[in-house]
C-alpha cells in the first residue's frame, strides 16, 4: 500500500482553501484600508495644530500649504494635500487629503474628521473605518 494523498483529497483541500480566503480578502482589505486611512488622519492633525498655530500668528488661515510646518513629502497612500482658509462658523474645514478618486477626508476646526465619497468606488468611508 503506498502512502499519498489521492485527487479526490486534493481537491477537496483546495476548494477548502478557495472558500476560506474568500470570506477573509474582504476583510483584509478592510483592515488594510484603515490602516492606510490612519496615515491620512496624522497628516490631518498636523495640518489643523499647523493651521491654528498659523492663526495664533497671523490672525487668519492660511489657504497656502508651504505657509504650514508640516512635512507633506512622506505620504505613501494618500495625494492630493490641500490646506484651505476655513471659516469657523461656516465650513470649519482646515483642510483635507485625498486618495486618488475614492474618498475625501476634511477635519473641522473642532477636530472632526469626516470622510465624503467620490464618484469611483475603488474604496469607500465604510473601508476606512467611518
Amino acid at each position: 500500500m503506498e502512502k499519498g494523498f489521492t485527487l479526490l483529497e486534493l481537491i477537496v483541500v483546495v476548494i477548502v482553501i478557495g472558500i476560506l480566503a474568500m470570506v477573509a480578502l474582504p476583510r483584509f482589505i478592510r483592515v488594510a484600508e484603515r490602516a492606510r486611512c490612519a496615515e491620512g488622519k496624522l497628516i490631518l492633525g498636523a495640518i489643523r495644530s499647523a493651521q491654528f498655530r498659523y492663526y495664533t500668528e497671523h490672525g487668519r488661515y492660511t489657504n497656502n500649504s508651504d505657509d504650514l510646518d508640516v512635512n507633506f513629502s512622506t505620504l505613501r497612500y494618500f495625494e492630493g494635500l490641500e490646506a484651505y482658509n476655513g471659516t469657523p462658523g461656516v465650513d470649519n474645514m482646515l483642510g483635507f487629503i485625498r486618495r486618488s478618486g475614492s474618498y475625501v477626508l476634511r477635519i473641522a476646526v473642532n477636530g472632526t474628521i469626516s470622510c465624503a465619497e467620490l464618484s469611483l468606488p475603488d474604496y469607500t468611508c465604510t473601508d476606512a473605518g467611518f
